[in-house]
């Protein structure tokens, strides 16, 4: 395979098999208690061995980060709920209810994303 082929999917090693997610089935990726977790749209965690920073340049652009410590699929956000403070909450399109709130310092990238 080369370099230049974008692949489809991201490996997760589970004990001692490598489980292939594809990429239009994660909706993201939040970092944690010195850990970053990897959420698929069945809602099943997968704890991925490098730090967010690292999967954000691996990722494709479909990928945004929303908070210090969270990135999403842009694709795979299902509705986006204005907070009080100004800040936004985002429901993903998940089997399990997955919300993942957006910190102020990105509001712009979600006000751009979905035009208001």
């Amino acid at each position: 395979m080369s370099e230049e082929k974008i692949k489809e999917y991201y490996p997760v090693k589970e004990g001692n098999k490598i489980t292939l997610i594809r990429f239009d089935e994660i909706v993201d990726l939040s970092a944690g208690n010195n850990y970053v977790f990897l959420t698929d749209i069945t809602g099943k965690e997968y704890v991925v061995d490098t730090t967010l920073a690292d999967l954000e340049q691996k990722f494709p652009e479909e990928f945004i980060r929303i908070h210090k410590s969270t990135v999403v699929n842009k694709n795979l956000i299902h509705e986006v709920k204005r907070l009080g403070n100004g800040r936004f909450d985002l429901v993903m399109k998940c089997e399990k209810e997955r919300i993942v709130s957006c910190s102020k310092s990105y509001n712009e990238k979600i006000r751009d994303l979905i035009d208001f």
